[in-house]
């Protein structure tokens, strides 16, 4: 399934919300399970725009499960608040789901990466 998956801190939550409100193309929105989502599905319910939460664990078996779907989904892990300050630490994070999209959409710095 072509897969691209944003990864966040929960700051920039508005503006992923207008990307998937307005980017018709996107099929399936699934959003990592964590402590800092709350906010953010409330915000999605209140615009009706469905989408799924699945566990880490979940997420990763997917791309076997669905590996001839067609469908173009959108994969949200939004991180804490502050995880910048330790560029150590938040290396660790991002590469942790790395594995999960072929592109990853950054916040804060708005760059797309193509995973070889």
């Amino acid at each position: 399934m072509p897969t691209m998956s944003i990864i966040s801190c929960k700051i920039m939550q508005d503006e992923i919300i207008w990307i998937l409100e307005n980017d018709p193309s996107i099929d399936e929105i699934l959003v990592v399970d964590n402590e800092n989502i709350r906010e953010f599905v409330e915000k999605l319910d209140k615009i009706n725009l469905h989408y799924k939460v699945l566990s880490l664990e979940d997420i990763s078996s997917l791309p076997k499960i669905k590996s001839e779907c067609k469908k173009y989904t959108v994969l949200i892990h939004l991180m804490e608040l502050g995880l910048h300050r330790s560029p150590k630490e938040l290396k660790i994070k991002v590469l942790g789901v790395t594995q999960l999209a072929p592109s990853i959409l950054f916040f804060p710095n708005f760059q797309i990466f193509e995973l070889i």
